[in-house]
């Protein structure tokens, strides 16, 4: 595969992978979330973006805008996205 398709692939395959995940049942959720992760870290392993640098990235995000700890969603806002 050249690169823009291996690209476009692993990204594809992200998605199927979330879709599944979103459907498992409660025992199959450990083997999605791990298939997730896999493909997370070899998308960032693929643009050369050390997954510590993902984890600590994820980490800012969260004590800016939140978690889902509290199990409360945003429904609505006014503002950009990000700001």
């Amino acid at each position: 595969m050249g690169k823009a398709e291996f690209e476009k692939e692993l990204k594809k395959k992200l998605v199927e992978e979330s879709k599944e995940l979103a459907q498992a049942p409660k025992e199959e959720l450990l083997n999605e979330l791990a298939d997730v992760l896999e493909l997370t870290k070899s998308i960032a392993s693929h643009y050369k973006i050390p997954f510590s640098k993902v984890e600590k990235f994820q980490e800012e995000k969260r004590k800016k805008r939140g978690g889902f700890k509290k199990k409360l969603f945003l429904v609505w806002s006014t503002g950009k996205a990000g700001k």
